[in-house]
Parts: C-alpha cells; structure tokens; sequence
C-alpha cells in the first residue's frame, strides 16, 4: 500500500509530488528545477530533502537523449544546492530524492548509489553522467538484503513520481 502526494503551487505554475509505501520506510521525492523560481524551489528542496539518501538528476542532452546523474549525500539538500550553484549541471531539469524514515549510514548510501547506478545502466532508458563510480564492496548479507529491499521499493515508487530511468 502506498500513497502518492502532490503539492500544487498555482502560483509558480508547478508542483512537488512524493510517493511512499505506508508500511514501509521508503519516500521519493519529486523536485522541479525552475529557474524562475528557484527561491522556492530551494526552500521546498530544503525542506523535503534535507536528509541523507540518494538522489537522480534526470535531464536531456540537446539531441532530447535523457540522461542521468546519480549522487548520495547525508544532507540531500546540500548535495542538490551543490549541483544547481556552486558546480551547476545545467543539464538537469528534475531530482528525484531517495530517503527513508529513518537515515542510511554511510556504507548504505554508498552502496545504494552503486546499486542505482548499475540498474539504470542496465535498463539503458537513459545515460549515466557519472564519472566516478566506487566499486561495490563487500557487504554483510544481511545489509545487502536489506539495501536490496530498499532499492526494490524506490523502484516502485519512483515511476509514481515521473522518474522513469529504470
């Protein structure tokens, strides 16, 4: 069972959308990138995203190809504030964030980015622009079942939000 959330902002001409299990622990977010809100869009990012996870950047090259970012950090916020000022990607259009309700440790972060990273290239429905890329260490079983769980159910709930790069 899962419940999917918009928040429209009629105003601004755009909307924010999650999804989450109601089981589980598992909630993405959808964020826009606008740039002539973009005071908004920071304050919503902050305050739906401030938490550590993983996140999509998902945009087009100019030929229309999509393409796509994978990233972790332990504040979301930062990492997404990061990429739109201090080193912007131009090229992105929307962050899908990854998050729990309760915190990822480091390892599990790291090892999902990994594990995200290998599934889209996999599904080949966009590019991945990530550069460097860790390997997968060596994981107790019982972390990797549980990263597994995990992953399983933001491939769910991912699509709900538009995020199709899986």
């Amino acid at each position: 069972m899962f419940r999917t959330v918009i928040t429209n902002h009629a105003t601004l001409g755009f909307g924010i959308r999650w999804a989450e299990y109601t089981t589980e622990i598992a909630r993405v977010v959808e964020l826009p990138r606008r740039p002539a809100s973009m005071h908004e869009f920071n304050y919503q990012m902050k305050r739906m995203s401030a938490r550590a996870g993983v996140y999509i950047l998902v945009g087009h090259d100019v030929a229309g190809h999509p393409h796509a970012y994978i990233g972790q950090g332990e504040d979301i916020s930062h990492r997404l504030e990061s990429h739109d000022t201090i080193k912007p990607k131009d090229d992105w259009h929307t962050a899908f964030v990854c998050i729990t309700h309760n915190d990822f440790m480091d390892t599990e972060r790291v090892f999902l980015e990994r594990l995200f990273i290998n599934e889209v290239t996999a599904a080949a429905r966009a590019k991945v622009l990530n550069s460097q890329t860790r390997p997968i260490q060596t994981y107790p079983a019982e972390r990797v079942a549980e990263c597994d769980h995990i992953l399983a159910q933001f491939k769910a709930l991912l699509p709900v939000v538009g995020c199709n790069v899986f």
